[in-house]
């Protein structure tokens, strides 16, 4: 039970995809809640994908919003919400738990631990499409160092269906990709894999998106993220694929 706890906050990456092109409403409360699953890929060795459920809470408030798993608070906002910028706290994607692989060697290594990053974030809704921008930093000391995000996204009204394909970059701090991805001199000489201290790293992503509304209150989502992992971190040792996928599928309801 304990594990798979640990799993779903890994959640947050696929949640984070639906926050990105959610409606704001800053004068008054919007508030829903639901649930759903998610398929996730490892890029480790010896992982299998998971499926794991998950809960699902959206809040946008004057101030404040809660967006899946992460939180913020809004610093500025125009008048027609074009322009977003805010700081917020939210989990980390990357763990590494060696009792979850069945490669020997691999499970040798030593546990990276999920972080709690804090954020700034910039998004500007436009005609053409929805740009932002994102920089985070580890809270806990778990990853250490920064990541930085930058999308785009373009929702396609379909009357009840909302289909938004986008695309974007993610770059790792040569301390974040070694705290996820490196291998000390002390754990290649217990596991006997090779040492390894990659430098930063630059991803790009896809992501498709799509919301279905039953009436007013009732909304059925799905949503996909294929990350193309960077050639540091795929020549880790402990890395065996080139590229994580995460899927998510669910219901939310509009109180």
């Amino acid at each position: 039970m304990l594990k798979l706890i640990k799993k779903t906050a890994f959640l947050s990456a696929s949640l984070l995809m639906l926050s990105f092109y959610a409606p704001v409403v800053h004068a008054e409360t919007v508030f829903s809640a639901g649930g759903g699953a998610v398929l996730i890929t490892s890029p480790y060795k010896g992982h299998d994908s998971l499926i794991v459920p998950f809960p699902m809470v959206h809040l946008e408030a004057k101030h404040v919003y809660v967006r899946g798993y992460s939180a913020g608070v809004f610093l500025w906002t125009d008048d027609n919400d074009m322009n977003e910028l805010s700081i917020g706290l939210r989990l980390g994607e990357n763990s590494f738990d060696a009792d979850d692989t069945d490669d020997y060697r691999v499970s040798r290594l030593n546990d990276r631990d999920r972080t709690l990053d804090a954020y700034v974030q910039y998004i500007l809704r436009t005609k053409i499409g929805n740009i932002g921008a994102r920089i985070s930093h580890d809270t806990l000391d778990n990853a250490n160092g920064f990541t930085a995000d930058a999308f785009y996204r373009y929702p396609i009204n379909l009357g009840a269906f909302t289909v938004t394909p986008g695309a974007g970059v993610k770059w790792e701090s040569e301390e974040r990709t070694d705290s996820y991805y490196g291998i000390s001199g002390s754990e290649s000489r217990r596991s006997g894999l090779s040492a390894y201290n990659p430098n930063d790293a630059i991803s790009p992503f896809l992501t498709l998106d799509a919301r279905y509304t039953i009436n007013d209150r009732l909304h059925v989502f799905a949503g996909a993220k294929v990350e193309f992992l960077s050639d540091e971190i795929e020549d880790s040792p402990m890395v065996d694929e080139n590229k994580i996928i995460l899927s998510t599928v669910g219901v939310t309801y509009s109180f």
